[in-house]
């Protein structure tokens, strides 16, 4: 959506088109009359600014300043939104899980979530009556690291954590999801 930003000189001639007719309202813009109006016109263009901004803003998925109160409006961060580590992830989870999910239960839709989420070497087939499996993730290898690791933890781990979670967050209540990966 282009919104149109005026710059100064533009400011400056509509502000001095406003001005009485008259030899005390000079239009030269070296006057001190024509030297106020562009220090006004300055301001305009800073107000212009921000409005385009603000226009910006309305979309989720350019939106920057007003995450917070988008993904509050949205219920989010989420169990899985909460690991997301920067802007682009959080808008993008914004708007694929929230904003433009219509939901829906076929692998289509699945298919379809994952995609706009950038994973396109997933499969999903129906493997029983009421499990079906994901097969292919990206290879996502996580090591556990020195110091931070507890007893118990798992070395290193295969697959992508955050797809599981949105998966069996989105999946019907009654089905079981099966991630399989081949590193």
């Amino acid at each position: 959506m282009g919104v149109k930003i005026y710059n100064a000189r533009e400011f400056t001639a509509l502000l001095q088109a406003l001005l009485p007719v008259g030899k005390a309202w000079t239009r030269r813009t070296d006057s001190n009359l024509g030297k106020l109006m562009a220090g006004i016109a300055e301001e305009f263009v800073r107000i212009d600014t921000r409005k385009a901004d603000l226009w910006r803003e309305l979309d989720p998925r350019s939106t920057s300043e007003l995450l917070p109160e988008w993904e509050a409006d949205y219920g989010l961060p989420d169990t899985c939104s909460a690991s997301l580590a920067n802007e682009t992830e959080r808008r993008l989870y914004l708007c694929v899980k929230r904003h433009n999910n219509p939901g829906g239960q076929s692998i289509a839709y699945f298919l379809k979530i994952a995609a706009e989420l950038g994973y396109t070497a997933i499969t999903i087939e129906e493997t029983g009556a009421h499990e079906w499996t994901v097969d292919g993730t990206e290879y996502n290898e996580q090591w556990a690291e020195a110091g931070l690791a507890k007893c118990g933890d798992k070395i290193v781990e295969y697959g992508d954590a955050f797809l599981y979670c949105l998966f069996n967050m989105l999946k019907p209540a009654h089905t079981s999801v099966v991630f399989t990966s081949t590193p």
